[in-house]
């Protein structure tokens, strides 16, 4: 019985097998010159070179070898013969690396050519061999020879001009390897026009360079003889190229031309200093001028093709040379205090006679103009009403930040390392541009911790500016010891002709005492009446002290706001401490109960602005009947309303109401509002008069749209536009994405769309690109809007030709195959065992 079992479970084994392979085939998946893992490119001349291919086969088959049909090709195999044999390399269950050995004749041409791939490939289990016959492309590639990009006289550090019967002048050669791999064994079989010869004496030169690394120039210079026999004119240079690839091939170029240029016989001989000079200062430029014939200097002239340098003054006069003799011209010149630094080039024209003939000469020399002084942090200030000292937490920082130099300096970003304890809560500041001669003021969050040093701490700063431009700098800051004073004060609002009661409460916050604590209060227009002593001899940690003053408003006073100035002077253990406070004090109209305010002081032209109008009634009982009508300049403004009523207004009570205005002009001006108002108090009714005022100015609204990335050379390039819906110059406007990489444009004009584009080389993987832009109203209004691209960047590695695909029905017969073995295993043992 076991032995009917055992031979059923093969019988189904064989079937399973059959029918897994009948349900697929061999599938051809990729292929190329190289391997899968070192491709390369095949060029004619390549011998043994190997060529994969890469097959999927089914489960339970294995590839016995492949030929590749190569009649009518330029392609042979190894040992010449127009049939390639392949062999399996390396193999899995279901994927197999097959690999010839081919030449490409010399004399092949590039381009593709299609030949019969056929596959032979045996059943593992019955022996049965099967094949499949598929067309593929196998590409050859041009040979890409070095570049002789240039041929001038002189070298690579000072340019000549070769001109008749000068002898030996140096002759560089500028040879570029185009290509991504290194080139060894250049040579150049240069053919040279008669009456130039090689220091041999032969017309012909060789150039032979070692080796060229990819995708960079080298140059390299030989000496040849410029006899009389030649004339001044162009040459055309007849050359050969020859080199050998990173693979060891051997390739020939003939039949290539150049040009070179020979010049007349030099009269003169001309040097000068070089200009080294500030912006806002003077430089001379000195000329010395000798002939090795007799001459005549007609004009000295230096072509000055900008305003960056300017004429002053100079002693030339036209001079007679004899041979050997020297004249020295000197010309003096103002460099403006406006010029950028820079090398600035000076053509130097020089006419003159010689041999009877009116000849000229083009020297060049350069200015350098530079600038000794760098941007820098001048000053360091505390954000607050008081010092900061341990443990107080967040407070802010300003610092201010100057740029000396006669231009705008651009995408300026400062970095900074604070002493121990304090930490900045926002790692570095950029700012698009600082323009010339201004100082910036940047404020930055820092905490001070409970264990910041006090005193005078030093910190240093990094400043990066125009693209790659760096200055170090240091300075200090001062922390107060542990002992803070504060004060507390509450809105305090008077009438003309009134008096009001001030109370001042002061608090030390601190964990020690403070002694001799003074208080003086200062205005003007109020009259401040003391009721109290201004002195104390002390005040405990943590505890306060409440003084009180009376402040009368006179009735001429204006109703407006007057600043209140309030000094405390008090002895921290040996130091002087003084603290200075700012509060508000609101005068009013002595018969007007009502505070009435317009909440949003801006708008914007050409919009529709919300706008808020806010009624406080300052008196003790009730207002009844309120009306309000708002008078103002028709053409310069809209208002979708200029009337409210309010039936009553309880005491202490705040009323507001919104409406729409839309400024009329489009400029920034200042718009008056005229608030006449109406009321019914203890049955009679009273009118006031006030004058509001609106800045209205142009809005920047920065929108980013049509951003889309994709992946270009292994690079990641992200395009979008950036679209201004406003009514007004966006200024400054700086993208950025991520940490990555930023674009400053500048200025960016209303409803005019700015494309922008950014390439980035990033590893593969998922990402979330931020891309935010930064800018600034004509307000200096500093502004910001972001847009969110999520994008997975991926790189392909080799041409797939063909996919593989296991069925369902595959899967589960491999399944049904497994469990088979597994019990036919274990009756095998338990039979043995027995």
């Amino acid at each position: 019985m076991r032995k009917i079992l055992i031979l059923l479970l093969i019988a189904i084994i064989l079937i399973s097998f059959s029918n897994i392979s009948n349900s697929q085939t061999v599938v051809v998946s990729g292929w190329g010159w190289g391997t899968p893992q070192n491709p390369i490119k095949a060029h004619p001349g390549y011998n043994d070179t190997p060529f994969y291919v890469i097959v999927s086969q089914p489960l339970g088959y294995q590839i016995v070898y492949a030929i590749l049909n190569l009649v009518n090709t330029p392609i042979t195999s190894e040992g010449g013969s127009s049939i390639a044999y392949g062999s399996v390399t390396s193999s899995s269950l279901t994927t197999s690396q097959i690999t010839f050995f081919l030449n490409v004749l010399p004399n092949a041409k590039a381009g593709m050519y299609n030949v019969p791939l056929t596959i032979i490939y045996q059943n593992t289990l019955t022996g049965t061999q099967n094949q499949i016959t598929q067309m593929i492309t196998i590409p050859i590639y041009n040979v890409t020879f070095p570049i002789l990009e240039e041929i001038f006289w002189g070298t690579s550090q000072q340019l000549t001009f070769a001109q008749v019967g000068e002898g030996l002048v140096p002759l560089t050669f500028v040879i570029f390897n185009p290509t991504t791999n290194p080139m060894f064994n250049i040579t150049l079989n240069v053919y040279l026009p008669k009456g130039i010869y090689s220091q041999n004496g032969e017309n012909r030169l060789n150039v032979i360079l070692p080796a060229l690394p990819p995708g960079e120039p080298e140059f390299t210079t030989t000496i040849v003889n410029v006899s009389n026999e030649i004339k001044p004119g162009n040459y055309q240079i007849n050359y050969s190229i020859s080199f050998t690839d990173f693979l060891g091939y051997f390739y020939r170029d003939n039949n290539q031309t150049s040009i070179i240029t020979i010049y007349p016989q030099a009269k003169l001989s001309i040097s000068s200093n070089a200009i080294n000079a500030n912006p806002g200062n003077t430089s001379i430029l000195f000329i010395r001028i000798s002939s090795n014939v007799s001459s005549f200097i007609v004009a000295v002239k230096p072509e000055l093709t900008s305003t960056s340098l300017i004429p002053i003054s100079s002693n030339f006069t036209p001079t007679s040379l004899q041979p050997g003799q020297e004249v020295i011209f000197y010309f003096k010149f103002y460099i403006p205090q406006d010029v950028l630094p820079t090398i600035y080039p000076i053509p130097i024209e020089i006419n003159y006679t010689a041999l009877g003939e009116s000849l000229s000469s083009i020297y060049l020399t350069y200015a350098n103009i530079y600038y000794n002084q760098t941007p820098k942090i001048v000053e360091i200030l505390w954000n607050t009403t008081i010092t900061p000292f341990p443990g107080i937490g967040v407070v802010p920082l300003t610092l201010l930040v100057y740029n000396p130099l006669p231009f705008p300096i651009t995408a300026v970003n400062i970095t900074y390392k604070f002493p121990n304890g304090i930490i900045p809560l926002q790692p570095y500041v950029f700012v698009p541009a600082i323009p010339q001669f201004q100082a910036l003021p940047l404020t930055i969050p820092v905490e001070i911790t409970p264990n910041t040093s006090i005193g005078d701490l030093n910190f240093s700063y990094k400043i990066s500016y125009d693209q790659g431009k760096i200055t170090n700098g240091s300075d200090t800051i001062y922390i107060l010891p542990p002992s803070p004073v504060i004060i507390d004060l509450n809105k305090t609002i008077i009438p003309q002709g009134s008096y009001t009661i001030l109370p001042v409460k002061i608090i030390n916050l601190g964990s020690e005492y403070i002694y001799n604590l003074n208080i003086f209060i200062s205005t003007e227009g109020l009259e401040i009446i003391t009721s109290v002593n201004n002195t104390i001899p002390y005040l405990k940690p943590n505890s306060s002290i409440t003084f009180y003053y009376t402040i009368y408003a006179p009735q001429s006073l204006p109703a407006t706001v007057y600043p209140l100035i309030i000094r405390l002077a008090y002895t921290y253990f040996t130091s002087e401490i003084i603290r200075t406070f700012t509060a508000p004090v609101f005068v009013i109209t002595y018969q007007q109960p009502l505070l009435i305010s317009l909440l949003k002081t801006t708008v914007y032209y050409n919009t529709n602005n919300t706008e808020i109008l806010e009624i406080e009634n300052l008196a003790n009982y009730t207002i009844y009947n309120l009306k309000l009508q708002l008078d103002y300049p028709s053409q310069e403004i809209y208002m979708s309303s200029n009337t409210f009523y309010i039936p009553y207004l309880p005491p202490h009570q705040i009323y507001t109401t919104p409406f729409y205005i839309i400024p009329q002009i489009p400029q920034t001006m200042s718009i008056p509002i005229m608030i006449i108002s109406e009321y019914t108090i203890n049955g009679a009714t009273e009118t006031y008069q006030e004058q509001l005022s609106l800045l209205s100015a142009g809005f920047v609204r920065m929108e980013i749209t049509q951003v889309s990335a994709q992946v270009v050379n292994n690079s990641v390039v992200i395009n979008g536009l950036l679209i201004n819906t406003g009514s007004q110059n966006a200024q400054y406007v700086t993208l950025y994405v991520n940490n990555y990489t930023s674009i400053y444009i500048g200025n960016v004009p209303p409803n005019s769309p700015t494309p922008f584009s950014f390439t980035l080389s990033l590893p593969p993987g998922k990402y979330t690109f931020n891309i935010t832009v930064s800018y600034e109203n004509q307000l200096y209004q500093p502004n910001s809007t972001y847009y969110i691209l999520p994008f997975i960047v991926s790189y392909a590695t080799f041409t797939n030709n063909g996919t593989t695909k296991i069925s369902v029905t595959t899967i589960l017969l491999l399944a049904l195959v497994i469990s088979l073995l597994s019990i036919i295993i274990y009756l095998s043992i338990r039979r043995l065992r027995k």
